[in-house]
């Protein structure tokens, strides 16, 4: 009898703790705060446009998050958005053709300087421009700072250390410029633009004219800029100097893969290493600056598109996967070595107050007060606050 009674009790037990835990199958963090739906707030708040989804970048400015959105419904502007991290509410946004910028996508990432965000577009066969918002103003305003060069737009963007400057790419050619905040003057500096072989192979491969473009750039303590060309091969941008120089490195990647592989995220650890992402394959990757070194780590998961990093307390943290894949949050051990896939991202939907599964999240970042962040790129764009 007692043994029919601690078998029906360990059953029990079994059964009561698959039922409580089956929903963190999909996330393993365990510490999920909440996340908000900003097309579907509370009533009387206000929401985007149904249809403005897909948030692809995210910064902390003055007490907002500040948002960058890229839709895939093309009657939809790309959105610069404040988010009230007090007030846990959206504040007010703006659409990138009232700047000036009518049929323009949105530049990958955004660039920081004090309570200035910067912001680039880009269209195929148009003149991209560099945007700035000063997040402090009342209204959330574009000014239109101009274009690097005639028929490019940009691509990507990030501020330097010294806060004086804007680095950023071209679309379509990959080349690299410096855009002087004090003297309001871009230069472009030869030297990362895609080869004609580079975009033959591009072309057998029939992947789209993005696949193959530096889709972020790195910066280390000494300030030098670090991104990739064709066939993955890395380069680096002297500030010293002010020149481009092609390192004798290679992203890795997968058999056939080398044509359209890129960096997809970098993140500067406190060891003075840059840690960063590839795109077809997902493998992360360390580059010590010093010795012009680069270590394969691994992959996280299965997925390619390694989309974002950060760095806290000896882990690198980030996003691998992007549709139709599922996006999973990942941890990396620098001391130790090792990763620990921590699924997919999910929350309490305040509105509903309701479990929610997240499964195409594009960025993340760590925020003043110490939670991460996270951006959904789906049809419902929300913000995910998290405590590590």
């Amino acid at each position: 009898m007692n043994r029919l009674f601690v078998a029906v009790s360990t059953l029990l037990m079994t059964a009561a703790l698959f039922s409580a835990t089956k929903e963190d199958l999909y996330f393993k963090g365990g510490k999920e705060d909440f996340g908000c739906d900003l097309a579907h707030p509370e009533k009387g708040k206000l929401k985007l446009p149904y249809g403005s989804a897909n948030v692809q970048n995210a910064v902390e400015v003055n007490g907002y998050v500040v948002g960058l959105t890229c839709p895939e419904y093309r009657k939809q502007p790309p959105l610069l958005f404040r988010f009230s991290i007090k007030d846990v509410r959206l504040w007010d946004y703006t659409d990138f053709n009232k700047s000036g910028a009518p049929g323009m996508r949105p530049a990958n990432g955004l660039a920081v300087m004090g309570n200035t965000v910067y912001a680039g577009t880009y269209a195929t066969g148009k003149t991209g421009c560099l945007l700035a918002f000063d997040v402090s103003a009342p209204e959330l305003k574009a000014v239109n700072l101009g274009a690097p060069r005639k028929e490019d737009g940009v691509f990507c963007l990030t501020a330097s250390k010294d806060g004086r400057k804007i680095f950023g790419t071209l679309f379509p050619s990959n080349g690299f410029f410096v855009y002087d905040i004090a003297g309001k003057t871009f230069k472009v500096v030869a030297g990362a633009e895609i080869d004609s072989a580079s975009e033959d192979a591009v072309r057998f491969m029939h992947m789209d004219s993005t696949s193959h473009l530096c889709k972020a750039l790195g910066i280390d303590n000494a300030g030098n800029v670090y991104g990739s060309t064709g066939m993955g091969r890395l380069f680096s941008y002297s500030l010293t100097l002010d020149k481009i120089t092609l390192l004798g490195i290679s992203l890795p990647y997968c058999q056939n893969h080398q044509a359209t592989n890129r960096v997809e995220s970098w993140t500067l650890a406190p060891n003075g290493k840059l840690y960063g992402g590839t795109s077809m394959d997902g493998y992360l990757f360390s580059l010590d600056p010093k010795a012009g070194k680069l270590v394969n780590l691994g992959k996280p998961v299965m997925a390619g598109n390694l989309r974002s990093l950060a760095v806290r307390n000896n882990k690198v943290y980030g996003l691998c996967g992007e549709m139709p894949e599922y996006t999973h949050f990942f941890t990396y051990d620098m001391t130790e070595g090792g990763f620990e896939d921590l699924g997919m991202l999910r929350f309490r939907n305040l509105l509903i107050n309701s479990k929610h599964v997240s499964y195409t999240v594009s960025h993340l970042l760590f925020l003043k007060d110490g939670r991460l962040l996270f951006t959904e790129n789906d049809l419902f764009p929300s913000l995910i606050f998290y405590n590590p």
